[in-house]
This record gives C-alpha cells, sequence and structure tokens, in this order.
C-alpha cells in the first residue's frame, strides 16, 4: 500500500474529496485515532472505587513513538499538550475536548491541512478559493488520488478475508496504513473485533517491552467513545475525571 501509506487520514479526507471532511468532528476524530494507532499516544484504563462502585477511567497519555516524532501541523492539536508536560496523562473526553478548542474552528483546521497539501504539490488555492475554504487539485494530486482510491478498492475486496484468517500480511497493511483504515468501507463492527484481537496476541511481547501496540488504541468502539465525548457538556479538566500531574489542561 505504497501510496495509502504515506497520508495521515484527515489528508486523504480533501485528497479524495471525501464528504466528511466537511466535519471537524470527524477530521479530528481520524486523526486521533491515527496517533493512537501508530503508538504517538495511547490510552490506559485505570479503575476507581467511587460509592462502592468500580468506574474506570480512560487516560491518554504519550505512547512509546511520541519521542522523535515529527508531527504534522494538524496533529499537534493533540500533541502540543504533551510536549509542554510529558509526565501529565488526560482523561480521554477532556482530550477530545482540548483537541477541539486547539483546533479553532472547521475553517481553521482545514486550512491548516490544505496548507501541508499546498506545499506539497497535491492542491491548489486561489484568492476566491483561499476565502471560502475550497481547492482545486493539481496534476500530482489528481495521479495520488486516482492511486489511493485504487489501493483502496483493492484492500476492500482482500482485507476482510486476510483478517479473518489472522493471515500475517493482513497485519503488516494494518500496521502501515494505521488510521486509514477508517477510508476502508468494508471494515465492519465484526472485523474490527478481529483486528483489536489478533493485535493483542501480536503484540503481547512488545507490550512487555513498553510498546503497546496497535490494540491499545481501542478501535472497536473507538468512533463511539469519541462521538459521546464530543457531545457531552463537561469540559475542561477537573476532579478524577481530569488530568494527574498537570495544573489544568488546555490549548493557547
Amino acid at each position: 500500500m505504497t501510496h495509502l501509506s504515506k497520508f495521515t487520514p484527515a489528508e486523504l479526507f480533501f485528497l479524495l474529496r471525501h464528504p466528511k471532511r466537511r466535519y471537524l468532528k470527524e477530521l479530528l476524530k481520524v486523526t486521533f485515532l491515527d496517533l493512537l494507532l501508530k503508538q504517538i499516544l495511547i490510552i490506559t484504563e485505570v479503575e476507581k472505587e467511587l460509592k462502592r462502585t468500580i468506574q474506570v477511567y480512560r487516560y491518554v497519555e504519550d505512547g512509546a513513538k511520541f519521542y522523535g516524532y515529527r508531527s504534522l501541523d494538524h496533529e499537534t492539536v493533540f500533541l502540543d499538550t504533551f510536549r509542554k508536560n510529558s509526565d501529565i496523562r488526560i482523561i480521554f473526553k477532556s482530550m477530545v475536548k482540548i483537541g477541539y478548542q486547539n483546533a479553532k474552528s472547521l475553517y481553521h483546521y482545514k486550512a491548516v491541512i490544505l496548507e501541508q497539501l499546498k506545499y506539497n504539490g497535491y492542491v491548489k488555492q486561489n484568492m476566491v478559493q483561499q476565502i471560502f475554504g475550497l481547492y482545486s487539485l493539481t496534476d500530482q494530486g489528481s495521479d495520488i488520488q486516482s492511486k489511493v482510491r485504487t489501493e483502496i478498492s483493492q484492500l476492500e475486496k482482500q482485507l476482510p478475508d486476510l483478517i479473518r484468517a489472522t493471515d500475517e500480511k493482513a497485519m503488516e497493511i494494518l500496521k502501515a496504513i494505521n488510521g486509514n483504515i477508517y477510508l476502508i468501507d468494508t471494515i465492519g463492527v465484526d472485523l474490527l473485533e478481529h483486528i483489536n484481537k489478533a493485535f493483542l496476541a501480536a503484540t503481547k511481547e512488545d507490550k512487555q517491552n513498553g510498546d503497546y501496540g496497535f490494540a491499545c488504541a481501542d478501535f472497536y468502539g473507538f468512533s463511539d467513545s469519541f462521538d459521546n465525548s464530543w457531545s457531552s457538556d463537561s469540559g475542561g479538566c477537573s476532579g478524577d475525571g481530569g488530568c494527574s500531574g498537570c495544573g489544568g489542561c488546555g490549548g493557547d
């Protein structure tokens, strides 16, 4: 998957003119997911007893590959907080809101992604397009669009059976495309369970050595968790539901 693995899912939303590029929540969701699957960030769970019941808190922390990672500008909305203080952990719900606050708006976040694609020669904008957040693909961008669509089409046919068979080739592909699995329409909930179980087994030894692996991205149910955090009325960091080791988390 030569071309698919070279782009983040947010970038591909624009190169492929995916309908979800029009929604800030979807752009941030696939960006966050991609960072988790790359092990730049990880999710850990902590059980706490409250009022005779066990509550499970899901925290986001820097991952095994955080240090030395050369992030793209649109990824910094989730990473900057950890660069300021690497000792913190942030409750999942608060991390979603921090990303939203740092993104500022769909117009601003889209402009950041398009600027990256312009710099690399994949899209172009005239003055009017720039004002309204529109863009055109360059010849190079159109060529990449065609090649990526071909790769996605091939994966939609081949990947489901490979995953069900827990084929090593499937694991290699999944590790290469990371969050771009979100673009494979034939990957349903049942296959996500196969993916999670397969990576739990495949990365067992790595996790013992401090490499948290694909499975700790908690792919299964990730989308619902993100959506629920997005729509929640509570925000920021406070109490047990906030941050451990920081004096408040938020964007600049």
